[in-house]
């Protein structure tokens, strides 16, 4: 069984080979010992174009990652399987809280009123996911999302603001940093289309991804930039990692005290509707005031031959999933 895997960090082609534990434990419900294949190869690249290539070629069976760019000619192909499920999977446009033009929240705020969520999700990835409340807990988490309508984009109320903040019509100039795979250059190309219409004049700065996570730690210093977020089990470890004062990846380098103690106590909270409610404070917080605007959360796609079978994907992250199941069908 031949699998892509793609990696930000990798530029050239590399294998990993697994092969069957004969003496793995777990057996299916009619006493087959599992995992069912009896070994597997997974080729790491960069380039998504070929990995589409070589999955409708048959030179792989499974598609770890599937841009959506690709999803709809691969729903017309007859010998692929596309899977998509639910995820909170987002691309963070994120704003440097403690110095630059993102420090005075009417420029967040503004910058926020001169988004429009749903025309990022369309134009960007065609409409496969959910527009975003600009926090980073998504309705994949259920009763902990504040479910509450998108924010109107407002582009006269965002001029406004940005007046307050000092910054006439086309005063305001930012820099923008993004990695060049799909789907950041789009959702970066429409937001500066956005905010020119609010006077804003984005430059945009595109990076290969191994620069944008690399030694130099761009992501955590460059004052606005868009990060990919994946999935995770619950909400508290985008909390905890990116968000609190001084959290490791606190990109925004945000530091608010109330957000903190929400933090602090839904982390430890054992009531499942108290914490419901901590959460939903939190959201309420990153709505009002918060360093990120978050204009969709994406679905999680795969594609698969369509000989493959028993693939279990999950809805935390496009690239969890169990294999022992998996078979090729006669």
């Amino acid at each position: 069984c031949h699998f892509y895997w793609t990696s930000m960090n990798l530029r050239k082609i590399l294998y990993f080979i697994f092969k069957r534990n004969p003496d793995y434990w777990m057996k299916d419900e009619e006493g087959n010992q599992l995992p069912y294949l009896d070994g597997m190869e997974f080729i790491f690249l960069s380039d998504s174009t070929a990995q589409v290539e070589a999955l409708r070629g048959g030179q792989v069976d499974y598609l770890i990652y599937l841009p959506s760019e690709f999803v709809p000619v691969l729903e017309e192909d007859p010998d692929i399987e596309v899977y998509r499920r639910p995820s909170n999977t987002a691309y963070v446009l994120r704003m440097r809280s403690d110095r630059g033009p993102a420090s005075d929240v009417r420029v967040r705020q503004a910058l926020k009123l001169g988004t429009d969520r749903a025309a990022i999700l369309e134009g960007a990835v065609g409409g496969l996911g959910v527009t975003g409340r600009d926090t980073p807990i998504g309705p994949m988490y259920g009763d902990f999302y504040l479910d509450v309508p998108e924010l109107e984009r407002d582009v006269e109320k965002a001029k406004e603001l940005l007046a307050e903040a000092g910054y006439g019509e086309g005063e305001l100039k930012i820099t923008l940093h993004t990695q060049e795979s799909s789907p950041v250059p789009a959702i970066a190309t429409i937001w500066q289309e956005q905010m020119a219409e609010i006077g804003v004049e984005v430059e945009i700065q595109r990076v290969p991804s191994d620069v944008y996570y690399g030694a130099e730690n761009m992501w955590l210093e460059v004052d606005f930039a868009i990060t990919d977020w994946g999935s995770r089990c619950y909400p508290q470890p985008y909390l905890d990692q990116a968000y609190v004062t001084g959290a490791p990846w606190n990109e925004s380098h945000w530091s608010d005290p109330e957000l903190d103690e929400l933090a602090a106590a839904a982390a430890k909270e054992m009531d499942h509707e108290t914490r419901v409610q901590l959460y939903h404070d939190i959201q309420r917080i990153f709505m009002e005031r918060g360093p990120v605007i978050i204009p969709f959360f994406m679905e999680n796609m795969w594609g698969a031959r369509s000989n493959l079978k028993g693939l279990r994907p999950t809805v935390t992250w496009g690239t969890a999933l169990d294999l022992r199941w998996v078979y090729f069908e006669d």
